[in-house]
């Protein structure tokens, strides 16, 4: 069971969410001063790898994470971010599949 310390003492990133994942590992997604950080963690709580998509990026900013699932071997991420793209700052919604094999987003949708 998870508890909620373990969030409130893990550094990485700030208003992070967490997914217990099915090899007994935890997937932690946040926001770091980078911009959207995703990172797997083993049962130990050790970083295996990170992945990571910068503010900046696409046209993106200002990202505010939701909900994390994991199933598998892939994960759900879903949260906002503002974009100057569309000609104002007003929240979107994005939608992430991860790979949780390897460190990286299988795809990421905006909306």
């Amino acid at each position: 069971l998870l508890k909620e310390s373990m969030l409130k003492d893990y550094p990485a990133v700030t208003a992070p969410v967490i997914a217990a994942t099915a090899d007994g590992g935890y997937l932690v997604a946040g926001v770091s001063a980078q911009g959207l950080r995703v990172e797997k963690l083993d049962a130990d709580w050790k970083p295996l790898w990170n992945k990571g998509m910068k503010s900046d990026a696409e046209g993106f900013i200002n990202f505010t994470v939701r909900q994390l699932v994991a199933d598998g071997d892939v994960a759900y991420l879903v949260g906002n971010f503002a974009s100057p793209a569309s000609g104002n700052f007003n929240k979107n919604v994005f939608l992430a599949k991860i790979d949780l094999r390897k460190p990286g987003f299988l795809w990421f949708k905006a909306y």
